[in-house]
């Protein structure tokens, strides 16, 4: 994964399923994503500037497109992108999120 030019991912139709394993195993490692968009997607990473995101298969493959000729633009994307996920979504920040939203409620 870390060796490729970009990662997609594309989630299931399932609501719950945004943003998937997948999208942070492929930010984390410093890969381009591209992803669907989704409602919630916005909740984790700055569209476009820290993943790519896609409505539909003709925007996913012009983006894919730009990206496979735009080499610092997707490293841009990808640095930034891995910056996020190591910040803000490794499993110790997640722990630290839960062990708040409890603490809170109790």
């Amino acid at each position: 994964m870390r060796r490729s030019k970009f990662v997609f991912n594309n989630h299931r139709d399932e609501l719950s399923d945004y943003a998937n394993v997948r999208v942070f195993e492929a930010t984390g490692v410093g890969s381009c994503l591209i992803t669907d968009r989704g409602k919630e997607m916005k909740n984790f990473f700055v569209l476009d500037k820290e993943i790519v995101t896609f409505e539909s298969i003709d925007e996913a493959i012009e983006k894919i497109e730009y990206l496979d000729s735009h080499d610092d633009a997707r490293a841009e994307i990808a640095q930034a992108g891995q910056k996020r996920t190591l910040a803000d979504h490794t499993v110790v920040k997640r722990c630290e999120k839960i062990h708040q939203v409890v603490s809170d409620l109790i």
